[in-house]
């Protein structure tokens, strides 16, 4: 186990170098290459706000794989404290910026978060999963994602559906559901975010008890 990690960490290591070069290099890193992010970004947003009511509320929340925060605006808005999660201490920067009620956490390989309980109410992870394309990385990443939420916590989840790349790794809808241990009744649903219709899945569910 211990040099299953160890190998793991250098692998997490080498996709956070990768990521962030790209930060570093382009401010628009986190969208398609050659597109404008502005617009997915609007698409993006206007997707949540179909799925979260203006009274939704949840005590706390988790934005996974934040980037710059584009999303932080929005989703603190419904949360009473937002933990924003990602590996480029460059983005963390600006996502912590961008509401009062955020607090940033570097992620880390094996990823820990600092609760023991259950206690996150909601999940949400936007074109990040899709880019653990190691097996054993997502699976490390998912489980303690998972450890912290709390029974009934809603997970919302946008994955790539249809590209393959060195850093793209789509998984599908039943898969996603499975690990994370969605309960009956979760939807999964293809959506427009770039120039291509319907390449993404937007998964909404809630966690079994």
């Amino acid at each position: 186990m211990v040099e299953q990690i160890e190998v793991v960490t250098a692998k997490h290591a080498k996709w956070r170098d990768f990521w962030e070069k790209r930060a570093v290099s382009n401010s628009d890193y986190v969208g398609r290459l050659g597109e404008p992010i502005n617009a997915q970004t609007l698409k993006i947003e206007s997707l949540l706000k179909a799925k979260i009511p203006p009274a939704e509320y949840y005590p706390e929340g988790i934005d996974f794989g934040c980037g710059p925060g584009r999303f932080v605006p929005f989703l603190s808005n419904h949360c009473g404290h937002l933990w924003a999660v990602d590996m480029v201490p460059f983005a963390l920067k600006q996502a912590k910026q961008r509401a009062m009620n955020v607090s940033t956490i570097e992620a880390t390989c094996p990823l820990k978060l600092p609760w023991k309980e259950r206690r996150i109410g909601f999940l949400w992870a936007g074109l990040v999963l899709q880019h653990i394309v190691d097996e054993d990385l997502f699976m490390f990443t998912v489980t303690e994602l998972v450890r912290v939420l709390s029974p009934g916590a809603r997970v919302l989840l946008l994955d790539n559906g249809i590209d393959i790349a060195k850093h793209v790794k789509p998984r599908g809808p039943d898969v996603l559901a499975g690990v994370f241990k969605l309960r009956g009744g979760w939807t999964a649903t293809k959506v427009t975010i770039n120039n291509r219709p319907n390449d993404h899945w937007l998964i909404d569910g809630r966690v079994s008890t």
